[in-house]
């Protein structure tokens, strides 16, 4: 299963963001915090490899002392014997080192989560295990660096009808849910049917706001793998020179697209009336162009010529989409907020745990970009974002000063239902018995 992520194309894709893959590890080493070992070396895990573009920035603030280890599932020892790291072939939730200072673990849990541990749980299961696997191998005062997707804030709702007012949707939801409702049944303990009504090829989509999150990050996945695969981008005529953003905020962008003029595209160029710029005259031509074109009308462009091929139920549309399916298809994107983690990291161990090291160490970052697609598109969109946690190996008698100032400065409603507070609190002070 995991074999499917050891391609080329998916690794390039990982190698994008690397300065946020990163930057809270790299903030712990500026700052110094990382504990040495007994050898008197920091000992830093880097999981899940990818691209390998995160080594550079690593070793760049790493001090002399340390050792940069690049753990995977999968073996990949030559993708890394460049960047100067230290390879080990690694399941997260058997981790066979110890004495190590951080691990840093970046869109790893919902792969243990959809995937499973060593012994083949799923789920909760295998996050316990991955966790408990994490507190054994760390150092006192050892860092564990959380990030993942978001899970929705209000994730206790009921069901909620929600209008998936772009068509590009119903083409995407038809051709993704079969194979997602099957990682489903396997992952979600209490599942329940998702209830679907199409009407003019829109959709309105009754489930849970945990669902309508998969949904649509699974969605903006998809659509990410259509701009960038190479054969998608030869069918399309359509491939991205530059973009930039012009209001971070907003999430809007200028693009800078190259098209071939084909029978796909030629129409929707009329339709939205674009225009070659005039600065790329060397490479415009009859046959192809570079267009400089913001963000509203990209993503109206682009969809049109993705819902085309759907329509046109082209071969080499669906051979390529079927790889991006194979693989995410059958992961949970969304599987945990923060107290769920937090309450993972507590029955981690008995003496040590994992807890968050101070009210700071809990962070969201909004994907602005794609937040502003959604909001174009689906009536009562979910929020896209990664959620982060950098926990601290710590003795649970410390932990508790640090939940209440968790508790009074709760910025993303963690204890909104003010009980969950005296659990967690229950469950630090049963370990100190």
């Amino acid at each position: 299963m995991y074999f499917e992520k050891n391609s080329e194309f998916y690794l390039s894709q990982i190698n994008q963001n690397i300065d946020e893959k990163v930057s809270e590890l790299i903030s712990l080493m500026v700052l110094n915090k990382l504990p040495k070992n007994k050898q008197g070396v920091i000992k830093i895990f880097e999981f899940g490899i990818g691209g390998c573009g995160q080594f550079q920035l690593i070793n760049r603030y790493a001090q002399c002392d340390s050792l940069i280890i690049g753990a995977d599932i999968l073996n990949i020892r030559n993708s890394i014997e460049h960047t100067g790291a230290i390879f080990k072939q690694m399941d997260i939730t058997n981790i066979t080192d110890s004495d190590i200072s951080v691990i840093n673990a970046s869109a790893i849990f919902h792969e243990v989560f959809s995937y499973g541990d060593f012994m083949g749980k799923l789920g909760f299961g295998a996050l316990k295990t991955a966790f408990s696997s994490i507190n054994k191998s760390l150092n006192e005062n050892g860092y564990l660096i959380y990030r993942d997707l978001l899970y929705p804030k209000y994730s206790k709702r009921s069901k909620v009808k929600i209008f998936y007012m772009n068509g590009i949707f119903a083409y995407f939801y038809n051709f993704f849910i079969s194979t997602f409702l099957t990682t489903l049944q396997k992952t979600e303990e209490n599942f329940e049917d998702i209830i679907v009504k199409e009407t003019s090829n829109k959709l309105f989509i009754t489930t849970t706001p945990v669902i309508h999150r998969e949904i649509q990050r699974h969605y903006l996945t998809f659509r990410d793998f259509c701009r960038n695969d190479e054969l998608i981008k030869t069918i399309t005529g359509i491939n991205i020179q530059d973009h930039f953003f012009t209001d971070i905020k907003k999430g809007q962008k200028i693009f800078f697209i190259k098209i071939k003029i084909n029978d796909i595209n030629h129409r929707f160029i009329q339709k939205y009336n674009l225009e070659k710029c005039k600065r790329f005259s060397a490479v415009n031509n009859s046959n192809e162009g570079v267009y400089r074109v913001n963000s509203e009308i990209f993503d109206l462009f682009y969809d049109d010529i993705i819902s085309s091929l759907f329509s046109k139920k082209n071969n080499i549309f669906f051979e390529r989409i079927n790889i991006w399916l194979k693989r995410e298809g059958k992961e949970r994107y969304v599987y945990a907020n923060f107290l769920s983690l937090i309450k993972l990291g507590i029955d981690s161990g008995e003496e040590y745990i994992l807890f968050p090291e101070n009210a700071s160490s809990l962070k969201i970052i909004e994907r602005n970009y794609y937040n502003r697609y959604l909001e174009k598109n689906i009536d009562i969109p979910e929020k896209d974002g990664k959620q982060i946690i950098i926990f601290k190996k710590m003795k649970a008698q410390n932990a508790i000063r640090i939940l209440k100032d968790i508790k009074q400065k709760d910025d993303y409603g963690i204890f909104e239902d003010n009980d969950e507070y005296y659990v967690l609190k229950n469950k630090l002070n049963s370990k100190l018995k």
